[in-house]
């Protein structure tokens, strides 16, 4: 038994919009997917940006109080203990 023509040729459409709607609704996941990749990354940069400079500042504030200890006359290696409350050049 063959198809008539016209069954065929809405049963063809019918597949083709078929066809057609999983491609967008794939194209659109994709395009979904690659978006929610970029905030990532994105997020990845901010966070390694703001460590960044968490540790300049850091480092600022430690060479600025060298710094200050150096204005006063104290050396850093003056003021460092080890472990038993004694200065390390009297060990």
């Amino acid at each position: 038994m063959t198809p008539r023509p016209e069954t065929f040729g809405s049963f063809m459409q019918c597949c083709l919009e078929n066809c057609f709607s999983a491609a967008v609704i794939i194209l659109v996941q994709v395009m979904n997917r690659r978006q929610q990749l970029a905030n990532i990354e994105r997020a990845k940069k901010e966070k390694e940006m703001e460590e960044e400079v968490k540790k300049r500042k850091e480092e600022e504030e430690n060479q600025a109080r060298k710094d200050e200890n150096e204005e006063h006359g104290e050396s850093t290696t003056e003021n460092e203990t080890n472990k038993d409350g004694v200065h390390p050049e009297t060990d």
